[in-house]
C-alpha cells in the first residue's frame, strides 16, 4: 500500500518527466493487474455457482 502511494505522489509532484511517465506507466500497470486479478476470480467463482 505504502507504495502504491509514493507512484500517486511521484506522479504528481516529480519535476522530471520521465519520472512522471514512469510513475503513471507503473499506475497503469498495477491498476491493470488488480483489474485482471479480480477478473480472474469472478470467472473462477461463477464456474463453481
Amino acid at each position: 500500500m505504502r507504495e502504491f502511494l509514493k507512484l500517486i505522489v511521484e506522479l504528481d509532484s516529480s519535476r522530471f518527466a520521465s519520472s512522471r511517465i514512469k510513475a503513471g506507466l507503473l499506475l497503469l500497470a498495477l491498476l491493470a493487474a488488480f483489474g485482471l486479478f479480480g477478473y480472474a476470480v469472478a470467472a473462477g467463482l461463477s464456474r463453481y455457482l
